[in-house]
């Protein structure tokens, strides 16, 4: 005010030029800020991508697995009745089966999860270590 007062003008060209400079680095500052948010939503978004990928392929491979025991299950079955002779011992009344004293057989292990897509995740990772890092 004092160099407008006392008609300074280059003092007053200064001052606004000066401030002018301090609102532009704030602006670019916001937008620094909103970038790296930006950044770090899309490392967020891609890691959730490929945790989802994961598990859908691991319900998948587990769909799969129950689906070949039900076949093989199956096969059992047709070969046990394929087995039974046609004589007349067949249509005598049923006895005491044999395996009716056996424990229920166990199942099979689950199958374990499919390896993890290295290369996701290190992509995943490095894109978050950069939205950080900015």
């Amino acid at each position: 005010q004092m160099a407008k007062e006392q008609g300074h003008a280059a003092c007053v060209r200064a001052i606004k030029e000066h401030a002018a400079a301090a609102a532009a680095a704030e602006k670019a500052a916001k937008e620094a800020a909103w970038v790296a948010g930006a950044e770090a939503r899309e490392a967020e978004r891609a890691a959730a991508e490929a945790e989802a990928a994961r598990h859908a392929e691991a319900l998948l491979a587990e769909e799969e697995a129950e689906k070949e025991e039900r076949a093989r299950e199956s096969k059992k079955g047709k070969k046990k009745k394929k087995k039974s002779g046609g004589g007349e011992a067949d249509n005598a009344a049923p006895g005491p089966s044999a395996t009716a004293a056996l424990p229920p057989p166990t199942p099979p292990p689950a199958p374990s999860p499919p390896p993890a897509d290295a290369a996701a995740i290190a992509a995943a990772d490095e894109a978050l270590q950069q939205a950080v890092a900015a």
